[in-house]
């Protein structure tokens, strides 16, 4: 029997947006129901830290299916096969800072974030992309996903692959706390990009779409408490 996430299903995770915060030792962290999108999905968690040097941790290792059906781990929807990837998945860093990253989780497809330039909100973005493989969906992860635009059932592809970076700031963090990840992939030929904008005390930022470049944002005096949170 395949697994299948019905019309209700979704549509009670669509509604589900408020964060829910849980304590962590001294540090809240926050999380997101996933949005689903044609591209990749998934859950990426995101933290940063450190009183002299600001390091940025973002962990794509996520498992199982969430409260609302839709799974952690990262996956291409629609895509039924790797022959639906006509383009590898990418995954964009935007932060305020600039960074020198290291790989911790070696062997997972994705590749070092390299620098690409400084995005229209003046962010510096480093981005990274996959050339590991595919696979079909295990325990209670689903085959296919409702499209709600159709109202079809679509198949979901899953990467095996999963990252986690660190980048280390030369200085501590700034008092800018912006960060946004960006996800594109090739469906069928068409490339499929999302962004999602979240400062690193869990809410959501809007773009100044065309903004000139603003100078860097001064340091945070004592910066060093760790913020953490998670992001579809």
């Amino acid at each position: 029997m395949s697994n299948k996430i019905s019309r209700r299903t979704v549509a009670a995770g669509a509604a589900w947006s408020i964060p829910a915060v849980a304590v962590a030792t001294a540090v809240p962290a926050f999380a997101t129901s996933p949005s689903l999108v044609r591209g990749i999905n998934g859950w990426v968690t995101y933290q940063r830290s450190g009183r002299r040097k600001c390091t940025y941790t973002y962990d794509g290792t996520g498992t199982g299916v969430g409260d609302d059906g839709l799974p952690r781990g990262l996956f291409a929807w629609p895509a039924e096969s790797a022959s639906d990837i006509t383009k590898p998945p990418t995954m964009t860093f935007h932060l305020p800072q600039e960074v020198e990253w290291k790989d911790l989780n070696p062997g997972s497809g994705w590749s070092l974030p390299e620098y690409v330039g400084r995005d229209a909100d003046d962010l510096y973005t480093y981005r990274s992309t996959y050339r590991g493989g595919y696979r079909q969906a295990q325990g209670r992860e689903p085959q296919t996903i409702l499209d709600k635009e159709t109202g079809k059932d679509e198949p979901a592809l899953y990467i095996v692959g999963r990252p986690i970076f660190q980048g280390t700031a030369s200085s501590a963090c700034t008092t800018d706390d912006r960060q946004a990840i960006t996800r594109c992939i090739g469906l069928k030929g068409e490339q499929a990009c999302h962004t999602r904008r979240k400062r690193f005390n869990g809410s959501y930022w809007n773009a100044r779409q065309g903004a000139a470049v603003q100078p860097r944002a001064a340091k945070a005096a004592a910066a060093g408490a760790g913020e953490q949170a998670s992001v579809s």
